[in-house]
């Protein structure tokens, strides 16, 4: 036959005339036997059905080739030796598209053989038995059933279940190739990168082993069930010079980053106590009560650790003036304008050098009568002018000497719940104190360098009742909660992009796998006032990562977002769905397609694909936000940046270059003719 004769070139295709002739096998001994044991009818009725399912999957799969019909189908189906089996196109075309269904296809194969082959031995031994033959035919009936009892019906069931099983994974792949075939993935001009900054892309490679440091090291600490940790988004490092304008107030192109500055960066955390549940709570619920802490990472050698010890026990080292003290973490008083260095990094201009000088290292000199004390970033909430909701900013002030019993430099911390009860019954404090440091008992003591990631207590030391809600809610179209502007909606596209590109380098961690607006949340201390008129610009982002459990190994779940299965990148995918919301500023099922009903809640993985898709194909998105912000987010949906389909990641630093000169270039640059 033709068919088995391609059968090395056609792989799963070349079973489906032996399946289907298993099918009527099993079938036809059930129906032979349906007398003896009644309930032998109903596995043939299920067998009988299962092979029409087959036959018609198999005929509907050959029809989306190219030049076939579903009666070509039909007939190549019902004729092994039908010619188109050995076309060669057909072969080509089979070998690009459907390799995935040979796995069903043959599962289903080998179960057909093996009921086949057990319902001929319990025949063999029914007709084999000398009392059966003897018995009247109500006896022999009887034993026929205990003997199918025991021998046979337990394993017949999950056989007919695995059946069952495969006919659904051939469906679902055929209704997944379908999507695809129908709705294929455009193709994209070649990437032309233009003139980028170094100094920027080595600061955002720094920043990403940073992030990895610093994640592994929170992993370790963070083992209960109880608190939870929320890690705020930020600007972490000023791209206003490479895109904004140069004439802009405070802008100092000289300001360069250095070894110091490439080394060290700031996160400010919030912890969240959940009380005895194991299960996390919903991101977008009620109240809670928040601990803020600010987190500083610096790349230390031990010969530096070493130097600190010696430091804080007040011994003297040779070569060093006696009449000076090194201090790290500490900036000089600045005055901008005639007034004290308060400026808050949420609301400063972002071209200021201000705003880029808060991750620096500086080593000042004091007289050795002064009270020597780390420095610190205070973080307060600090009151919104005309507005009713308070919102988080960063201020930097000097910290003052750490009280008895509450930590210090050189204290380590390796418990998120020991940390949160020593600061509970450390009593009030007036300024941001160092707390220790975070220590992963898992790094090699023998290493001699590495990231140092000092915690440092916030001010309001004690916890705030806020109100946790999500992206996703404030684009929901509710009357008299938050004002969302345009450039609002590109702010937060250009901070979540550039948050991803410094915080993704290892997927599944910072940002889980399949996150969504759901998963961006925000802290408001009096809540959403219905009928307040507040700007999201006054609102702080934040997200929840992933750790692991200490003990048993399970993982802590930091939502219910799952990655979908259909994306080439699922973190680039959540991106662009993310930032197609924000362009409508509305939640993803909200955005209706002209000429389409209105769509469900998207839970399965082709719905939301399909739905998205279908808003780039209709130029939806080009009509609402622009041809360029279309193109960069349908690059981001497809993961095609002009890499290999394993270098996509953002741990790539040729894919970090060509993400940094396509999106985030165009995000600021949207974003700056709003400001």
């Amino acid at each position: 036959m033709a068919l088995e004769a391609a059968g090395l070139a056609l792989g799963a295709i070349a079973l489906v005339g032996p399946t289907i002739s298993a099918f009527k096998t099993c079938s036809a001994i059930f129906m032979r036997r349906r007398k003896q044991i009644r309930e032998l009818r109903r596995y043939a009725d299920v067998i009988s059905t299962e092979e029409h399912i087959f036959v018609n999957e198999c005929i509907l799969i050959i029809s989306s080739f190219p030049g076939l019909d579903n009666d070509v189908a039909k007939a190549m189906v019902d004729d092994g030796d039908h010619p188109v089996w050995s076309d060669v196109d057909f072969q080509k075309h089979w070998l690009k598209y459907c390799q995935p269904y040979e796995a069903p296809i043959l599962a289903s194969k080998t179960t057909l053989e093996t009921m086949g082959r057990k319902l001929d031995a319990v025949c063999a031994r029914m007709d084999g038995d000398p009392d059966i033959a003897k018995a009247s035919r109500l006896v022999a009936m009887y034993k026929w059933k205990a003997m199918w009892q025991l021998n046979g019906k337990e394993e017949m069931e999950e056989l007919v279940k695995s059946i069952q099983s495969e006919n659904a994974r051939l469906t679902r792949l055929r209704e997944q190739h379908h999507l695809l075939s129908a709705l294929p993935r455009p193709r994209f001009k070649k990437l032309a990168i233009g003139t980028t900054s170094g100094d920027h892309l080595l600061r955002a490679s720094k920043i990403n082993e940073i992030s990895k440091a610093l994640y592994d090291d929170m992993a370790n600490t963070v083992r209960c069930p109880c608190h939870v940790v929320y890690l705020q988004l930020q600007d972490i490092f000023d791209i206003a010079r490479e895109v904004g304008n140069p004439t802009a107030s405070g802008s100092t192109c000289a300001i360069k980053p250095t070894s110091h500055t490439l080394g060290s960066a700031k996160f400010r955390m919030i912890i969240s106590r959940i009380g005895e549940q194991v299960e996390v709570p919903e991101l977008d619920m009620g109240t809670c009560d928040c601990t803020s802490i600010l987190v500083t990472s610096e790349f230390r050698s031990l010969e530096e650790v070493r130097e600190t010890k010696v430091k804080q026990s007040g011994k003297a080292q040779a070569g060093v003036n006696k009449n000076s003290k090194k201090l790290r973490f500490m900036l000089p008083s600045r005055t901008v304008d005639g007034k004290e260095n308060d400026l808050e990094l949420g609301d400063s201009d972002p071209s200021s050098p201000m705003s880029f000088i808060e991750d620096c290292i500086r080593t000042i000199a004091t007289p050795n009568t002064a009270k020597v004390a780390a420095a610190s970033t205070q973080v307060t909430f600090a009151q919104a002018s005309g507005f009713d909701i308070e919102k988080i900013g960063l201020q930097h002030t000097p910290a003052k000497s750490p009280q008895p019993g509450v930590g210090s430099e050189s204290t380590t911390i390796n418990d998120i719940c020991r940390l949160m009860a020593e600061m509970d019954t450390a009593g009030p404090v007036t300024s941001n104190i160092c707390l220790g440091y975070i220590n992963n008992p898992g790094r090699l003591p023998a290493c001699s360098q590495g990231y140092r990631h000092s915690v440092y207590r916030d001010i309001p030391a004690e916890p705030l009742r806020a109100a946790r809600t999500s992206l996703a809610t404030l684009l929901s179209p509710t009357p008299g909660r938050i004002s969302i502007y345009d450039g609002d909606r590109y702010r937060m596209a250009h901070l979540l992009a550039l948050s991803l590109f410094c915080l993704g380098g290892r997927p599944n961690t910072w940002f889980v796998d399949g996150w969504g607006s759901k998963d961006v949340l925000f802290f408001l201390r009096d809540g959403i006032q219905q009928g307040n008129n507040n700007p999201l610009e006054t609102l702080r982002p934040f997200v929840m990562p992933c750790f692991s459990m200490d003990g048993d190994g399970q993982t802590m779940p930091a939502s219910s977002s799952r990655k979908n299965t259909l994306a080439r990148d699922p973190q680039l995918f959540s991106l662009a769905v993310v930032l197609v919301e924000l362009a409508f500023g509305s939640p993803l099922d909200k955005i209706t397609i002209p000429g389409r009903p209105a769509c469900g809640s998207l839970e399965k993985d082709d719905e939301l694909y399909s739905h998205a898709k279908s808003i780039f194909d209709t130029g939806l998105l080009v009509r609402q936000a622009g041809l360029k912000f279309s193109e960069v987010v349908e690059r981001c949906f497809y993961g095609d940046f002009g890499v290999k389909p394993g270098e996509t990641g953002f741990g790539n630093e040729r894919m970090r270059e060509k993400f940094y000169s396509t999106v985030i270039v165009l995000l600021k640059q949207r974003l700056e003719i709003f400001q």
